[in-house]
């Protein structure tokens, strides 16, 4: 193949390759941020806004610049919009106008999306964030262990969960058995949002056991 026929290739897969590269920047770029700037609070109510904020905020934002730096963006409201007066135009041609907005901000949004929609499934699929967020709202009726406390110190424990250091070896086998549920639901959080209603547990199940206050299972 010559150079000119690679180039035409490339070309003619540009947009394939420009959402390809953000993806996998996006992918690395969440790996660092993660590595480097989470560290989950473990305390009641901050766990969730900690969480959140750490899921949503960064996709939210790849999402405005992702707006902001496509050319097509600037074209729309940089360029003429009118070459004649709005009076000449037939309606058959505003139809057209109006298709071609459609279209193109169809191209910016679609163009914007692939950085913050990776984010969310990258971040999701790891499921540190989720854990952080969502690990005191979690339902523990089946542990005996908890049954003894109150609500709020039940939440605090909970909230603890996601720093396996805070948590006491007796919370041990009921902590690992609780953050696997959470990343559970956190990868398959669509589905599993909609399937949640009429899913039942049936004693038969591993993560019905319950435990005693040494954290050993209850046959």
């Amino acid at each position: 193949m010559s150079l000119a026929s690679l180039i035409s290739f490339l070309k003619s897969k540009e947009s394939i390759i420009f959402n390809a590269l953000v993806a996998l920047l996006t992918v690395g770029g969440q790996q660092l941020f993660s590595f480097f700037a989470f560290s989950c609070p473990c305390s009641p109510t901050d766990n969730l806004r900690y969480g959140l904020a750490f899921l949503g905020v960064p996709a939210l934002l790849l999402l405005i610049v992702g707006v902001i730096f496509n050319d097509n963006t600037w074209r729309l409201f940089m360029g003429t919009t009118y070459d004649v007066s709005i009076q000449e135009r037939s309606r058959q041609s505003l139809l057209m106008k109006y298709k071609l907005l459609c279209f193109v901000l169809g191209n910016i949004l679609g163009r914007a999306l692939v950085a913050p929609v990776t984010w969310l499934a990258v971040t999701l699929l790891n499921g540190a964030y989720y854990v952080c967020a969502a690990s005191e709202y979690t339902d523990v009726q089946r542990y005996d262990i908890f049954r003894g406390m109150s609500a709020e110190d039940r939440r605090r424990t909970l909230a603890q969960f996601p720093c396996p250091q805070l948590v006491f070896s007796n919370f041990s086998r009921v902590r690992e058995e609780i953050v696997l549920e959470l990343k559970y639901q956190s990868q398959v959080f669509p589905h599993e949002a909609s399937l949640h209603p009429s899913r039942e547990r049936g004693p038969e199940q591993p993560v019905s056991r319950a435990y005693n206050y040494t954290g050993l299972a209850v046959t």
